[in-house]
């Protein structure tokens, strides 16, 4: 090539600010030389530097004396007649032919690999670049698969990103920021270190940078999507980490939601994952960016949409796919106002798992630092009775960054020793004697949870244990109530935007340390009213409750029917049912949904287990006895037993027996609403 042209010059500019790619390199070149492979195929999205590693790859194979031919589906028609003069009227025998930007010529593909590629000679190779991977046809078909290597071009490390911003002058002081907003993509890469050269120290988010998003979105989206359904597709699945058929179907209303989802699938910078599919990081950001400073109305309602879609999706799956989704629906929220307050963001590098004797020993430390060292021996005798029940917060190097520590309670087990060494577990112990746990329920106690850092105070560690807490606690099947220790008590008290309700009577002492603790009773409140209030707080929502509401009553067995016989003696008297405890049982309030329990509802409730009750028992006699004695008392009892042909002896007991079985039915379907996971409230 001649030195003194245009092009010379524009290699060299390239060279210079090529960085990295060395195992992509030392590939191609075991391939120059491979016997049996004549096929080299890279695939990537957009801006991930295909083209610039192709172009690598030509200058290394120029150099080795290969002849090079380059077909840029970019700047080609694609029609067979023009490629096959490009291709095949060369002398040369060691010859690469490569085509970029293969996508574009995919209307002459089977012309390809039915005509053209079989006529090379077989010094000849070929490299392919696309945004997605190659056909079915390539791939499936024994003879062209045995002379094919693949492979997906990933970004660049941390260190590949940082020669080249001194490669470019970058300052210090910007480089942290451009590696951070490019994720180590090329292209983006390129684009913050013009942003820094400009305007050296400002800031490099997505959001606070609109004339460098657009061009980024439409180099490593591609071409416009073809319908609005399409376009908004794009943006729903840029607020989800994961998005899978049937929430898209919720979230963008289509007449051909298959349709879009699989347009969906097809794209070069979407991934198949484990709950549907979740687009790359970078074009996630970006597209979440433009949809928030371009259409704030629309994103607005694709947020509504999406969280409808979760909150009834987690009451009907089982615990694992409810985890999922209440992480997914978090991860949506991560750039709404209380988003920053939470640390929505900084938790995603952080992970949670089991202790190991090492750890076990780091977490006492931890409890002795930031509560004393009598707290510390207290989280020692549960590392000992529970194990399993402490979970360390990781960084990506095994970093311990905070724990948390829960103790469970069962209702059918009393532990003295607990007792003794722990003083909130006596607390909590007195709570659950007047409010017994249901058979095969449990407490779930929160007794220790830290960051290394920053103790119980906001960092990415507290909202990582915050979820964690979360799935644990609100989705566990087997969880009736919990609570979570808080420390200094008095800051936690104060706190107007805390989420649990405060037990006053819970508070404990420990070193002369106070600690407050906070939780909820799900025999009392909903759990899906719980995650209403933590979504409305992150995306400060107005008119929230300061409180989460206790919609019912906990009643012993004992109460229950003592209830049931009041209700029953003032059956046609509702001023006297006003009072009544069963107005607040879950039996009642759930049937009467949001405006309340009402007394006609309580009414009804009684007549259709009393009808139930007798249709099942096959009693005809009790169902009249119960009507004439409660529900239409028209008559006097010895009247009553005169019309049905009854002793009053008689009458008398069918009443009594009536009465039990009604209040037995009664009971079991308080008893099954109360123990199950999850309440669904109208």
């Amino acid at each position: 090539m001649e030195k003194n042209t245009w092009r010379h010059q524009l290699d060299q500019k390239r060279k210079t600010h090529f960085v990295g790619r060395l195992s992509e390199c030392a590939r191609f070149g075991e391939f120059l030389v491979d016997p049996i492979i004549r096929i080299l195929h890279v695939h990537g999205p957009g801006g991930i530097g295909k083209t610039s590693l192709l172009l690598r790859w030509l200058d290394l194979a120029a150099e080795d004396g290969w002849a090079i031919t380059v077909v840029d589906g970019n700047q080609l028609n694609p029609q067979p007649k023009t490629v096959e003069e490009m291709v095949l009227h060369h002398d040369a025998l060691r010859r690469i032919i490569a085509f970029d930007a293969f996508d574009r010529i995919q209307p002459i593909e089977n012309w390809l690999r039915h005509d053209l590629l079989p006529r090379l000679p077989q010094e000849t190779r070929v490299v392919l670049s696309s945004r997605a991977p190659l056909s079915r046809e390539f791939t499936t078909d024994p003879g062209w698969r045995g002379l094919m290597d693949s492979m997906e071009l990933g970004g660049l490390s941390d260190e590949e990103c940082l020669s080249y911003l001194c490669r470019r002058g970058v300052s210090e002081s910007g480089i942290e920021a451009a590696i951070g907003f490019s994720r180590g993509h090329p292209l983006s890469l390129c684009l913050a270190a013009d942003l820094a050269l400009k305007a050296p120290g400002g800031e490099l988010k997505p959001e606070q940078s609109p004339h460098i998003v657009r061009p980024l979105i439409d180099r490593i989206v591609g071409e416009a999507a073809s319908s609005t359904a399409h376009l908004h597709a794009l943006y729903a699945a840029a607020l989800l980490n994961e998005i899978d058929q049937s929430s898209l179907a919720r979230m963008v209303p289509s007449d051909d939601t298959r349709g879009v989802f699989d347009w969906l699938v097809d794209r070069s910078f979407v991934a198949i994952s484990e709950h549907g599919v979740r687009l790359q990081e970078l074009a996630r950001d970006l597209l979440s960016a433009d949809l928030k400073w371009r259409d704030p109305a629309l994103r607005t309602a694709l947020i509504d949409r999406a969280t409808e879609y979760h909150l009834q999706s987690i009451g009907e799956a089982g615990e694992t796919r409810a985890s999922f989704l209440l992480g997914n629906l978090l991860f949506a929220l991560r750039d709404e106002p209380g988003g920053e307050l939470f640390q929505l963001r900084g938790g995603q590098n952080l992970f949670i798992d089991g202790a190991n004797p090492r750890e076990r020993v780091e977490a006492l430390r931890l409890v002795a630092t930031h509560e004393g060292s009598d707290s510390a021996e207290i989280a020692g005798f549960w590392q000992q009775r529970q194990p399993d029940n402490l979970r360390c917060i990781r960084d990506r190097g095994g970093v311990v960054r905070g724990l948390v520590q829960y103790v469970d309670l069962r209702g059918d087990t009393e532990d003295p020793e607990a007792y003794r060494q722990d003083p909130c577990i006596r607390q909590i112990r007195c709570y659950l004697d007047s409010a017994p746990l249901p058979a095969g329920k449990l407490a779930r106690i929160v007794r220790f949870w830290m960051s290394a850092e920053h103790h119980q105070q906001a960092s990415p560690v507290q909202t990582r244990i915050i979820v964690h807490v979360f799935q644990k606690v609100i989705l566990a099947r087997d969880v009736a109530l919990w609570f979570s220790v808080h420390s200094p008590a008095e800051a936690w008290i104060n706190r107007p935007d805390h989420i649990p309700r405060h037990f006053p009577e819970l508070a404990f002492e420990v070193g002369r340390r106070r600690f407050a603790v906070f939780g909820a009773d799900w025999r009392k409140t909903s759990r899906i009213d719980q995650i209403r209030r933590i979504v409305g707080m992150i995306r400060s929502l107005p008119n929230l409750p300061q409180h989460l509401e206790e919609k019912y009553d906990v009643l012993s067995k004992e109460q229950f029917v003592e209830a049931v016989k009041q209700a029953m003696r003032s059956f046609t008297h509702p001023d006297r049912l006003r009072n009544n405890p069963l107005l607040k049982s879950r039996l009642v309030a759930e049937r009467s949904g949001r405006n309340g329990a009402t007394i006609e509802t309580l009414r009804s409730v009684i007549t259709e287990a009393a009808d139930s009750s007798f249709r099942e028992a096959g009693r005809r006699r009790h169902s009249q006895v119960l009507e004439l004695a409660y529900l239409k008392p028209a008559v006097k009892g010895l009247v009553a037993a005169d019309e049905l042909g009854m002793a009053f002896g008689t009458y008398r007991r069918h009443v009594t027996e009536a009465l039990k079985l009604v209040t037995e039915t009664l009971w079991q379907k308080e008893e099954k609403l109360a123990t199950e996971w999850w309440s669904n409230p109208a």
